[in-house]
């Protein structure tokens, strides 16, 4: 069965009676219903959200919620922890006092793949990466009798190799994964920053190492094509899916890309430090054609970032959120949090007069529902106590508000954030609804009315985005 999402706040009529409820909530707010408190006591790297809701979090953390959990923890849609996920039984916890997770990754399957700086779980070698079953346990079928990711250290003329990091993941569609960081081998293999494994761990020998700038590795994204785009160190590349350079994509950048994300007319939106992109000024945010042309429409003559960009996330009506270092968009005040219009200009109704973080955001991830999750080295959000992990309002709440009733007729008003898409419904036990309107807000509260009250003792309404 397709589950549809709600974004709604219902209320209960009684024959002669009204209710009200004003809509102050803004796109940028934070979720009250989503509350770790100080549960996580660490820095967030990496955020992924389950289909059932569920999230993974990874970072340099020990603890959540006074459980013991190093670096990985699955909780709740409401923050809290999930006790079935690590549960202690097999407790897969990092046997170095050297350990965070920077990637996770799911697979179809529920299995979850994490990349960081990790040398062994449960007692297994396991360096850069591991995998991890469905309930937290160690997948010890995936990368057995692997050395993992390595870097190669010399100095005069004598070399040797240490473990490397692994900074993202990503699973293709056929299970095999694609790792990036800092690392110039692989499981004895000669790999600058990139390899793509078999679904057992194994490297993946058919795929090329043609990477030439550098041996880390920040991002990782798969094109539909599986062509595969990645940001590091070094700037920017896609390689063909035999690993290959793609020559036809020309995209060149100065300094640092943190983050790769494709949107869904495949063009490619970059965030790192960076100050120029194929030559031409753009300060640590711009958007590629499909070809690595840079997309002049957007960001044009505007001033960017002030500090790097290190997360970006896409949302379905084109806009994009970012999160980082900065304190400026576009010459306007933004603190490590922004989201942009479909051309780059500042979107003025998030986080608008709002005090943003007060460190650096490093994880952006958006819910099916449209709200916003971010991890990072935060410790407050928007003036309160959210050590570390939040969650926002992604676009402004559907609100049903300003409820009448008489005799014979009832009605109210709908809020919600402009162009969305609203379906009212009414019922009268919570469990069969009658579709009443279906409307595309304006920036005004639109209004639903009708009559026949008398024919119920009571009546429930609701809004929901389809």
């Amino acid at each position: 069965m397709k589950l549809r999402r709600f974004i709604a706040i219902a209320f209960a009529a009684l024959i002669g009676l009204a209710s009200s409820a004003q809509a102050s909530l803004k796109a940028g707010d934070l979720d009250p219903a989503f509350n770790p408190g100080a549960a996580v006591y660490g820095a967030i790297y990496s955020i992924a959200v389950q289909p059932d809701g569920k999230l993974l979090i990874g970072g340099y953390f020990n603890a959540y919620g006074g459980a013991p959990r190093n670096g990985i923890a699955r909780l709740n849609p409401d923050g809290s922890l999930d006790g079935n996920f690590q549960d202690g039984t097999d407790p897969s916890v990092f046997d170095t006092s050297s350990y965070y997770v920077r990637s996770i990754a799911l697979q179809p399957d529920g299995k979850v793949v994490i990349g960081g700086y990790v040398s062994a779980v449960s007692n297994w070698v396991t360096i850069g990466i591991a995998r991890l079953n469905t309930n937290g346990t160690l997948d010890t079928s995936f990368h057995s009798a692997a050395a993992g990711a390595e870097v190669q250290y010399c100095m005069f003329l004598n070399c040797d190799y240490y473990p490397g990091t692994v900074y993202s993941t990503a699973v293709q569609p056929d299970g095999k994964v694609l790792v990036g960081g800092d690392f110039t081998r692989y499981n004895l293999a000669i790999h600058n920053g990139v390899a793509r494994l078999n679904a057992d761990g194994s490297v993946d020998s058919g795929f090329q190492n043609p990477l030439p700038f550098g041996a880390s590795i920040n991002s990782i994204a798969i094109q539909s094509d599986g062509k595969v785009i990645v940001g590091g160190n070094g700037g920017i590349a896609r390689l063909n899916t035999n690993g290959s350079r793609d020559t036809s994509f020309v995209a060149t950048a100065q300094n640092p890309v943190y983050s790769v994300a494709l949107q869904s007319g495949g063009k490619a939106l970059i965030g790192g430090s960076f100050n120029s992109v194929n030559g031409t000024n753009r300060n640590c945010i711009a958007r590629l054609n499909t070809n690595g042309t840079l997309d002049t429409t957007f960001q044009n003559g505007l001033s960017g970032a002030d500090n790097a960009v290190a997360s970006i996330a896409v949302q379905p009506n084109g806009k994009v959120l970012i999160g980082g270092y900065f304190t400026l968009i576009n010459g306007v005040s933004r603190t490590r949090l922004a989201r942009l219009n479909a051309d780059g200009t500042l979107d003025a109704s998030f986080q608008n007069g709002m005090a943003g973080t007060d460190d650096t955001v490093y994880s952006v991830a958006r819910q099916s529902d449209g709200k916003v999750l971010l991890g990072g080295n935060f410790t407050t959000i928007n003036g309160a106590s959210l050590p570390f992990l939040a969650r926002l309002y992604g676009t402004v709440p559907l609100v049903l508000n300003n409820f009448g009733v008489t005799s014979n007729q009832y009605g109210f008003n709908l809020t919600g954030e402009s162009n969305t898409l609203a379906v009212v419904e009414a019922s009268t036990n919570f469990v069969n609804w009658t579709p009443l309107s279906t409307n595309i807000l304006g920036g005004a509260p639109f209004h639903i009315s009708g009559s026949n009250t008398t024919t119920y003792q009571k009546r429930i309404y609701r809004a929901r985005s389809p």
